[in-house]
């Protein structure tokens, strides 16, 4: 899920959330019903994308379809109007189409997959259409310590959104929720006139949405590819504990991988002189973070008004945008820029690394609150109500700290789904045909935990982890995975139980290709494997920089290294 990607700001306007709704408002508007269509009428992209975007959807198309807006009233006639986008398959046979979702709940998976649906389509194989659509409506390191801003101004914050989005949302607000969007996902089925059995591929927030689906669907799953997991009963309680739980995990790894190739790739291999070791940069950035918990008075150069709570408000956002910089192997460069400068004290140029955005149609923070608080049974009376929650996403977390305060915007939420989950369905599921289950192991947002939790929910489920580094597999992908994927849409092979893929090349190494291309994408698939990716090899031709060879000859991850917490001190403390 964005899950976060700490995308939930607690100071949100009122101008903010109404962009939410007013993105949304085309999907509400109210149609005549008319019968469900056996086959969709599809056509030209006529989308306000971006240029770049307006060139690759010449390569697909795109399609309407009206779905119930109240699956909950039989008896409505009110309908919601979907926007589909396709690309068709480039082989035979034909094995039909693939529902893609790439998280959120906010994220836009046209605006997505116009830019990454060939690549995706590529993955599996040439034999399947890949289709998107916009859902309805995506020793613990020291801790910040902002219990007094969680109690005060986000709890004020939330309120204020929470009574604006009532007054203004109540009518339609409610129909934006993960079950309506799983029966969408059933009504498209349907209307391809294929073979009424779903196909789907979920990352992040997309694999709750594909939990619930094959929940509420078991008899009608042909494929289910859950990439990147989360917890769904997580979700809808709101809490998101422990999707961060892997960030520290991944940290120690970039060290690793740092000290490894040397100064040469990364100058944080020379902190402690030509023997700096991963222990040296941990300790630095304890140290780091431990001076921040404890300071008092703002540096030069940086505003009480964005900085309220000093050095804590500092280690949040420090902390923020180490975990959303991890999510991809291409921003390891800047997380090694970002931590030179923060050990240095320089904190605003470090800082000035990270920026969080978002566009017309990825709404990123406008969107949680609006889809996500409507269906989640969290609800608190007080702000001290707040406290045991808080403490919870410390105590499971080194970076818990970094988004408990995200998590509380669904407290004071007045808006509740027309069509909650039961999280009971979500356990012990027989599906028609097994779910695959993919993670990365040094993904800093959606733990490998998560997804062994998952795969244990869906009888005779496999789970394949990929040893690679970021938020969504194919981020780091390799010819192993690639291959497990397409196997698996193609013929239904599952992997062995164990089986793990090791990426060809290490993340700094992703780094070094970054320059030659201009368009990596939050789910970028175009460096995955110099085998199944032809501008990755027309790049290579293209540079004049590092070499070919002096590329193949850096290291790849190999083991995990082992990771010790709960000896360093915590907020509080």
């Amino acid at each position: 899920m964005i899950p976060f990607s700490q995308s939930i700001i607690l100071a949100f306007s009122f101008i903010n959330m109404k962009m939410l709704y007013d993105r949304f408002a085309p999907l509400l508007l109210l149609f005549t019903r008319v019968s469900d269509a056996s086959s969709l009428k599809w056509g030209p992209c006529d989308l306000d994308l971006a240029e770049d975007a307006q060139r690759l959807i010449k390569a697909g198309d795109c399609a309407t379809i009206e779905v119930p807006l109240d699956y909950t009233d039989p008896k409505s006639e009110k309908t919601v109007e979907l926007q589909l986008i396709r690309y068709n398959a480039t082989k035979e046979p034909f094995k039909g189409s693939v529902l893609w979702n790439p998280g959120g709940p906010g994220i836009s998976g046209i605006e997505t997959l116009a830019y990454l649906g060939q690549d995706f389509r590529d993955i599996l194989g040439g034999h399947h259409n890949i289709i998107s659509f916009d859902p309805r409506g995506i020793d613990p390191l020291p801790q910040a310590d902002l219990w007094e801003y969680v109690k005060n101004e986000a709890w004020q914050s939330m309120q204020a959104v929470a009574e604006a989005c009532y007054e203004s949302q109540q009518e339609n607000g409610r129909f934006l929720s993960t079950a309506f969007t799983a029966r969408d996902m059933m009504r498209i089925v349907d209307a391809l006139g294929e073979d009424g059995k779903l196909q789907f591929w979920g990352i992040s927030y997309g694999t709750i949405l594909g939990q619930v689906a094959a929940s509420m669907f078991p008899d009608r799953i042909e494929r289910l590819l859950l990439d990147s997991n989360s917890l769904a009963d997580a979700y809808f309680t709101s809490t998101g504990i422990g999707g961060p739980k892997d960030a520290e995990k991944s940290l120690v790894h970039l060290f690793k991988e740092c000290v490894e190739l040397g100064t040469d790739v990364c100058k944080l291999a020379n902190y402690s002189g030509s023997k700096t070791t991963v222990e040296d940069l941990r300790d630095a950035t304890v140290d780091l973070f431990q001076n921040l918990k404890n300071m008092k008075d703002l540096p030069d150069g940086l505003s009480a008004k964005d900085y309220p709570y000093a050095g804590n408000s500092i280690l949040k956002d420090l902390k923020n945008g180490i975990m959303n910089l991890l999510q991809s192997p291409f921003s390891y460069s800047t997380v090694v820029d970002l931590l030179s400068y923060a050990f240095e004290g320089d904190y605003k140029k470090a800082l000035s690394l990270y920026k969080e955005g978002s566009s017309e149609w990825n709404l990123g923070k406008n969107s949680f609150q609006g889809i996500a608080c409507s269906e989640t049974s969290f609800r608190v009376k007080t702000p001290e109500d707040l406290y045991p929650l808080y403490q919870a996403h410390l105590a499971e977390s080194t970076f818990g700290d970094a988004i408990a305060a995200d998590y509380m915007a669904c407290g004071a939420w007045k808006l509740d789904a027309a069509e909650g989950v039961d999280t009971n369905t979500l356990r012990n599921v027989n599906t028609s045909f097994p779910v695959m289950v993919v993670n990365n192991a040094y993904d800093p947002i959606t733990s490998l935990s998560h997804a062994y939790q998952v795969a244990s929910r869906f009888r005779d489920s496999r789970v394949l982890v990929n040893e690679g580094v970021g938020h969504g597999a194919t981020s780091h992908s390799s010819p192993c995975l690639l291959d497990a994927i397409s196997s698996y849409f193609i013929d239904g092979t599952l992997p062995e139980v164990g089986a793990k893929c090791i990426p060809e090349k290490g993340a700094f190494e992703l780094n070094l290709l970054k320059a030659f291309h201009n368009n990596i994408g939050f789910y970028s698939v175009w460096f995955v494997s110099e085998r199944k990716s032809k501008r990755v090899h027309r790049q290579h031709r293209a540079t004049g920089g590092v070499s070919e060879k002096r590329l193949a000859g850096l290291p790849s991850p190999t083991e995990p290294l082992p990771l010790q917490t709960g000896i360093l001190p915590q907020a509080g403390d």
